[in-house]
């Protein structure tokens, strides 16, 4: 049987799974500015808005790195963080990484009309100096 966290844990705990902003259902403008300090922007920002000030997180895959982020730019909020499956930058698998930005910036330009090149380039660039200082 697989394991589902929110079924899971909610029984136990306030269990909130966050809508990542052009990764599910929500959507935003990209700029050339944005980059993996936008999704720790909209992570502080919801838990604010639900004010909450102490969490833990669980953070699968890529959501190990937003985990991960979230710790170093306010560790006081955080209690504990579980970093299933946690995706990297190990030198080797950057192609793979690539490609994956790649398809979701194809899913993006094809959904949203007002997303540019330029802004997803500029993006790309900036996740990708920053997976690379990280790593």
């Amino acid at each position: 049987m697989p394991f589902h966290p929110v079924r899971e844990l909610a029984p136990h705990f306030r269990v909130i799974a966050m809508d990542q902003r052009n990764a599910g259902a929500s959507r935003a403008k990209v700029s050339a500015a944005d980059g993996w300090h936008t999704f720790t922007d909209d992570h502080l920002a919801l838990l604010d808005e639900l004010g909450i000030e102490r969490c833990h997180l669980l953070g699968a895959c890529i959501g190990s790195a937003f985990a991960l982020a979230l710790i170093a730019r306010a560790p006081s909020r955080v209690g504990a963080a579980v970093l299933a499956q946690p995706i990297g930058d190990s030198g080797t698998n950057r192609p793979a990484f690539h490609a994956l930005v790649d398809a979701w910036a194809e899913e993006l330009t094809r959904d949203c009309d007002d997303i540019t090149a330029d802004a997803l380039n500029g993006l790309n660039r900036i996740c990708t100096t920053e997976i690379s200082r990280s790593a």
